[in-house]
This record gives C-alpha cells, sequence and structure tokens, in this order.
C-alpha cells in the first residue's frame, strides 16, 4: 500500500508556506495527499480529479473546543508571565497538528505527516517511503543524542501496528483531557517523546536521525544529514528567511 501524505495548516500559513508545500507534494509525493485546513478551503487543486483531498479540521469537535479554551489561557499559547513568547508552552499552536495525525490514523492506513513549511524536491519512490516503516510501528527524526525533543515535520505511522493505533488514541487524549499540562512542554513534539517511551517502542521505530548531528551551533538541525534530504527539505533559519533558495 502507497503511504499517505498528510498536512495542515491555518490560512495564513498557507500563503505564506502551505500552498508551495502542497505544489511540491502534487508534484512528486507517489501517492494520496490529504490536507487538513482551518476555516478557508483553499482553492487551489480542487475538482472531482483533485490530487489533493481537503478536509476542515474544525469539523472535529475536540478540536474546536481545544482551541477555544486555550485561546483564553495566554500561557497555552507561549506567552509566559513576563510577556516573553516560548515555543514549548504553545499548545494552542502546534496542538492542532496531533488531531489532523490522530484523525487520519483511524483509517488504519499507513501515513507520513509533512509540515506545511516542508518541500519535496524529486520524485520519491514508493520502495523509499515503504522501507521507512516495513517491520516498523513509525519512523521519526528523534533527536535524543542532541538532548532535545523529536522534530515531528516528517513523520512515519505504521497503522498496520496495533500498538501505534492504541499510541495515538492516548496522543489525542493527551490534548483533549489536558494530560499534556502535566508534561515539561506543552507541544505536540514533547508528548510524542513521552509516548514513545511509554508505549516502549522507542527503540522499535525507524529512528532516521539516529547519530545524526545536524547543522547549527547544536546541531538541532538533522534533516540535511539524513535519507530525508535527497527527497526533500525542510524550511528552517535562514531559509525559511528567504536566504537561502529550496
Amino acid at each position: 500500500m502507497i503511504p499517505t501524505a498528510i498536512t495542515t495548516f491555518s490560512p495564513e500559513y498557507y500563503e505564506s508556506w502551505g500552498r508551495e508545500a502542497l505544489a511540491s507534494m502534487v508534484k512528486y509525493w507517489p501517492g494520496k495527499i490529504v490536507a487538513y485546513y482551518e476555516r478557508d478551503r483553499p482553492t487551489d487543486w480542487t475538482g472531482k480529479h483533485s490530487p489533493v483531498e481537503y478536509r476542515d479540521l474544525f469539523d472535529q469537535p475536540e478540536l474546536a473546543n481545544f482551541v477555544k479554551w486555550t485561546s483564553m489561557v495566554p500561557l497555552c499559547q507561549g506567552i509566559l508571565p513576563n510577556g516573553e513568547y516560548h515555543y514549548h508552552f504553545d499548545a494552542h499552536k502546534f496542538g492542532r497538528k496531533v488531531f489532523a495525525i490522530t484523525d487520519y490514523a483511524l483509517e488504519r492506513k499507513p501515513f507520513f505527516f509533512l509540515g506545511a513549511d516542508t518541500r519535496c524536491i524529486k520524485p520519491i519512490p514508493v520502495e523509499f517511503l515503504s522501507g521507512l516503516l516495513e517491520g516498523r510501528p513509525g519512523a521519526f527524526l528523534l533527536r535524543r543524542h542532541l538532548d532535545t525533543h523529536v522534530e515531528s515535520d516528517f513523520a512515519g505511522y505504521n497503522m498496520d501496528d496495533p500498538v501505534m493505533l492504541k499510541m495515538l488514541e492516548k496522543y489525542r487524549g493527551a490534548f483533549t483531557n489536558g494530560a499534556f499540562l502535566e508534561m515539561h512542554g506543552w507541544h505536540d513534539c514533547v508528548a510524542l517523546d513521552k509516548l514513545l517511551d511509554l508505549f516502549e517502542i522507542t527503540d522499535k521505530v525507524n529512528n532516521i536521525s539516529k547519530d545524526v548531528k545536524g547543522d547549527g551551533e547544536r546541531g538541532l538541525h538533522v534533516w540535511p544529514n539524513t535519507v530525508l534530504a535527497e527527497y526533500m527539505v525542510h524550511l528552517k533559519g535562514n531559509m525559511k528567511k528567504g536566504k537561502e533558495a529550496a
């Protein structure tokens, strides 16, 4: 089975990054593409034979409720008591990704999540994608050797694995019942790391970035030094600021 690519974005993020991300998926991804949008449905790639299936993220009542209550709590938007911003506590923004992932997981088909600031740069072989998941519950850019959280803008989920389905049920639950508030960070990455350990599959997943040191002072941008770099890029740092071409 050819894995699906899913992504999600707000209207603002779609204009800045998402449209180009989808265009690159349409051009190079070998299988189905599902885009979870907020409020305004994009008008690109529509019609009966559209290569993109659009789903309204806010059709999920749990997500709508999550966004509503976190919008009333500044700290849940990453705004610290001193007025400064820190993404580690911005559940309001980064928690939405969890609802896209766990909604598609109900279809029980293998899929990859790609952030809306990623770009596919050449045709991606089905064999490459299938190989990332073969015999594994998932494929992730774990960065524990760099003392930081997983890079979640590329993540593979093998829904043939019963443990992965159970883990994703808990993943969603953490953001609907408030359990994420007990963690040291309130975004999707910290929760994902926690659950991989809780379900004892951290050592069973395909750690794409195993022992990789990446770009930057701490080597945190591991993506360019992994097998993903041949087929896609993640716009971070100077690349995202337009100082470097994708």
